[in-house]
Formats: C-alpha cells, structure tokens, sequence
C-alpha cells in the first residue's frame, strides 16, 4: 500500500512537471504574440533601418540596413567618406569596400557567403518566426539567467549550418540575448549581442539598442537604431552586384 502510494505521487508528480513545462513551439509562440503577433510580423515585406554604431575608441559610425522579402539584404557602413556595402540578392553576396583606385565589389562564398544569408533571411522577423519553413530547428534547453533575468534558452540551427543560441525573458517573453555562431572574415567566430530598449515599428516590437561583443576579447560595439521604416519602397537593384 505504501509502495503503491509513493508510486501515485511518482506518476502525479511527473504529470505536473510535463504540464508545467515548455515546449520550444510554444515558448516561441508566445514571443511572436510579445512582439504583436505572427500576421504583423509577416505583413512587414519591407525594412529600413538608420543605425549608428559606436566603436571601442568612442566613435559613432553610420550604419543602414535594407532588407526586402524573400531573403534580401544590403549593409552600408560609412566611415569618414568612405562607404563599405555587403549585400546579398537572394543567390549572390558580395561585398565592396573603398580602395586606392576607387570601389570594387567581389563576391562572398563559403561561410561568410552563409553568414550573409543567414542575416538576409532573418533580418525583418529574426531566427524564430516561421523557423521551420525556412528550414531550421529549434532545441529548447532549459533557463539560464542573463543580466538577472531568468530566461528560456532556445538553441536554433539554421539550414547554413550555423547555430545560434536565442535566450527568451520568462516574464516578457522578448529576446534579451543572442549568440551567434557563424563566421567571419574566413575564420569561426562566436558574437554575444544584448537586445533592449524595445519599441514598437509598424505594431511589432523591435529591440533599439544591440550591444555586441567578441567571445573572447573585452572589446564592445553598441548599435543604436535611431530609425525603422516599415514596408518603404526599395528598389531591388540595390541589392545586386555592381557590374565592374
């Protein structure tokens, strides 16, 4: 009888646990209805974003994002007079970057080539919504507390290849840290970056300040994002290699 009983808060005890449990489906449901939900989110077809970008040695560095569906990308990063641009146009990336004899643009490949893809396709609604028509997967391993905040920890595959670990605030449901692991320059690399300073664009929450930090190196950069314009015409050229 004894036996028997123990047995029942055994059994009981382990039906509380699995339904106090989260899946990571419905951790990330409940993200997207944080962020004002799946239909604002994919109703975004367009995005522009003017961002400045503080550097270590305190300099502020203009930065602008467009990124137009399906999976479309272009980063201007203006330093002094130059302007470095990456791009991606849905099948090419390419990158261009000032030079003695002016500007030229040679194409990416291998994992920076990935990289680039990676951001395309996640840059309007990130890693999470729709996961897996675009072909990733998403782990839920446990909570781990980030800057306090007791969070839910997403791991997600992307179809590159490459990972990245999402960690989900328990009470707001927002992202408060990403790290991503991909590659740069050629070489593996892995980036922390914290998400605040959320705000709603167009009824969807955006964070409005990245910081991000090298594994491994004390150096941060802050990015703010002073402007998101939501569904601006964009010209689908600008996305396109240039012709030497």
């Amino acid at each position: 009888m004894k036996k028997a009983c123990l047995l029942a808060l055994a059994i009981s005890a382990g039906i509380y646990l699995d339904a106090s449990a989260q899946t990571a489906d419905e951790i990330i449901a409940k993200n997207l209805a944080a962020r004002g939900g799946i239909e604002k989110v994919r109703a975004i077809r367009s995005m522009v974003m003017t961002d400045s970008v503080s550097t270590p040695d305190g300099r502020g560095t203009p930065l602008r994002i467009f990124a137009l569906r399906p999976g479309r990308i272009r980063e201007e990063l203006t330093v002094g007079q130059s302007r470095s641009i990456k791009a991606f146009d849905g099948q090419t990336g390419w990158i261009q970057n000032p030079g003695p004899r002016g500007a030229s643009a040679r194409a990416l490949t291998g994992g920076d080539l990935d990289e680039l893809r990676d951001d395309a396709e996640n840059a309007i609604d990130g890693v999470l919504a729709d996961y897996a028509a675009k072909g990733s997967r998403v782990e839920y391993t446990g909570t781990q507390t980030v800057d306090g905040k007791p969070c839910y920890k997403l791991k997600v595959t992307l179809h590159t290849g490459h990972t990245q670990y999402q960690y989900i605030d328990t009470g707001t449901y927002l992202e408060v840290r990403q790290d991503i692991l991909g590659t740069m320059d050629g070489k593996a690399s892995a980036i922390e970056q914290t998400l605040g300073e959320y705000r709603s664009e167009g009824g969807v929450m955006f964070a409005h300040t990245i910081v991000s930090v090298m594994r491994g190196r004390p150096e941060r950069s802050t990015m703010t994002i002073q402007r998101i314009e939501i569904n601006p015409p964009v010209d689908e050229r600008v996305f396109s290699m240039p012709r030497r």
